[in-house]
C-alpha cells in the first residue's frame, strides 16, 4: 500500500473503486473500467473461508474485512491465504495504531486499509506508516583522533528486530553529524554474535529517532533517553533507514574511547565526534558496509 484510495458505497454516484454488500447485486452492476469490492464481517471461522474462496473467483477486485473481536489470528490466515491472488485484502481500522499492526501483520501485511479518521493528525500518522523508508546521505569519515576515558557510563541498545551487517545506528556527540555504529551481527573467538543489540555510546550521545512529523522525517534522542518499546532509526551503510523497536536499554560502567572525526565537504572540514565502549565487539561502519 503506498497511496490513498477513495471508496463508495452509493452505485448511483460516479466512482472508481465500488463497495457492494451483495453478491448478487455485484454481478448485477459490475461495470468496465469500475473497480468493484465487498464487504465482508468475521465472526466465525466459516467467515474466513468465505473470504477466500471469494478471492479466488475472480468476482471482485478487493474484498474489506471488518474483525470486531479476534484480530491478528484471522488477518494473518487470509494475508497467508490471499497474498498470491489477484484480489487486494483490505482491513477495515478503528485508528492508527490498528491500522499499523494490519500493515505490518505476517511481515506483508494487508494490501490496504479502510479507516475513518478522528482529526488531521490520524492523516499525517497514516502518510508516515505507508510511506517508503528514507534515505540519510552518508560521507565517509577520518578519525584524526582517539583519547582513552577510563570509565563511562555506557548505553548497550537492544532492539527487537535482527539488524543485518552493515547496519546499525546512527550516534554521535554533536548534532552537526553522527558516526554509524555497527551492531553486534559478526562472530567472534570469545564472543557469539548478538544481531538484534548495538552497543550504542555514552549516556550524553545523541542518537537518530523516526519523528512523528513525516515532513520531519528523523529528530534526535539522548542514549539516556531511551527505554523498552521506544523506536530508534536503523541505518545500513547505503543510508537506507527502517524504523525498529527498543526491548531494552542496558546502561552500565565501561572504558571508552573518544573518537574525533573529520569529514570533507567541499572545501570545509566538518568535525566530529563519538564516544564508544572500549571493547573489540564495537566497531564503526566502513563505506563498503564492513565493521
Amino acid at each position: 500500500m503506498n497511496e490513498l484510495t477513495l471508496l463508495q458505497k452509493n452505485i448511483e454516484i460516479p466512482a472508481k473503486n465500488l463497495i457492494f454488500g451483495n453478491l448478487e447485486q455485484l454481478k448485477k452492476e459490475k461495470r468496465l473500467g469500475v473497480n468493484c469490492g465487498f464487504f465482508m464481517e468475521l465472526k466465525l471461522k466459516n467467515d474466513e473461508k468465505a473470504v477466500i474462496d471469494l478471492s479466488k473467483t475472480k468476482e471482485v477486485d478487493f474484498i474489506i474485512v471488518s474483525a470486531k473481536d479476534w484480530k491478528v489470528i484471522p488477518f494473518e490466515n487470509l494475508i497467508a491465504a490471499m497474498h498470491t491472488t489477484d484480489t487486494d485484502l483490505i482491513a477495515l481500522v478503528e485508528d492508527i495504531e490498528e491500522a499499523e499492526l494490519m500493515l505490518k501483520t505476517l511481515e506483508i501485511g494487508v494490501d490496504g486499509i479502510l479507516i475513518t479518521p478522528k482529526n488531521v493528525n490520524d492523516i499525517v500518522q497514516l502518510k508516515s506508516l505507508i510511506q517508503p523508508g528514507i534515505k540519510i546521505e552518508l560521507a565517509k569519515a577520518k578519525i584524526t583522533k582517539i583519547q582513552n576515558i577510563p570509565e563511562s557510563e555506557r548505553v548497550c541498545v537492544d532492539s527487537t528486530s535482527l539488524l543485518q551487517p552493515g547496519e546499525g545506528f546512527l550516534v554521535g556527540s554533536t548534532a552537526l553529524g553522527f558516526v554509524l555504529i555497527h551492531s553486534e551481527t559478526f562472530e567472534t573467538t570469545f564472543v557469539n554474535s548478538r544481531p538484534f543489540r548495538v552497543n550504542a555510546g555514552d549516556v550524553s550521545a545523541y542518537i537518530l529517532v523516526p519523528n512523528d512529523d513525516p515532513e520531519m522525517i528523523y529528530q534526535t534522542n539522548y542514549l539516556s533517553e531511551l527505554k523498552g518499546g521506544k523506536r530508534v532509526l536503523a541505518v545500513n551503510y547505503k543510508g537506507e533507514t527502517r524504523i525498529v523497536s527498543i526491548g531494552r536499554v542496558k546502561i552500565e560502567i565501561r572504558p571508552m574511547l573518544r573518537f574525533e572525526l573529520e569529514v570533507s565537504e567541499g572545501n570545509k572540514k566538518i568535525p566530529l565526534s563519538c564516544i564508544c565502549q572500549n571493547a573489540e565487539t564495537i566497531r564503526l561502519v566502513d563505506p563498503d558496509g564492513k565493521a
